[in-house]
């Protein structure tokens, strides 16, 4: 009975980060979908000008481009490493998936680093 109590939290933590995940990926749609659009207004203003009826100017654009970055950024990268979580958690014996998931990892974190620089 104590190793069920043990696995409880452990469940729950599960179930908790799939919902969390979930959602983020949903926000990460949205904010995709939005992050190209303010990028198609400042590289075509007149076209997303008439389209979205004067509401988007290329000012406009480049605030909402500029401010979406960091958000499409963290839940992009939030929503990879669960995934990546999963695939270690499901392939721990197995060498090569394990290995493959391992280089993933460390690649999502150089591309973190040179983001960062």
């Amino acid at each position: 009975q104590e190793e069920k109590k043990a696995a409880r939290p452990s469940v729950r933590f599960e179930r908790v980060l799939f919902r969390v995940d979930h959602a983020v990926a949903w926000l990460s749609a949205v904010v995709l979908v939005l992050y190209i659009v303010s990028g198609f207004g400042m590289t075509r203003p007149d076209e997303t000008l008439a389209r979205t009826g004067g509401i988007m100017t290329q000012a406009r654009a480049y605030a909402i481009h500029d401010a979406l970055y960091a958000p499409l950024l963290a839940t992009f990268v939030f929503h990879t490493l669960v995934g990546l979580r999963r695939v270690h958690l499901r392939a721990k014996r197995r060498r090569v998936v394990g290995w493959v998931v391992g280089i993933a990892s460390a690649l999502v974190l150089a591309y973190l680093i040179l983001l960062a620089v």
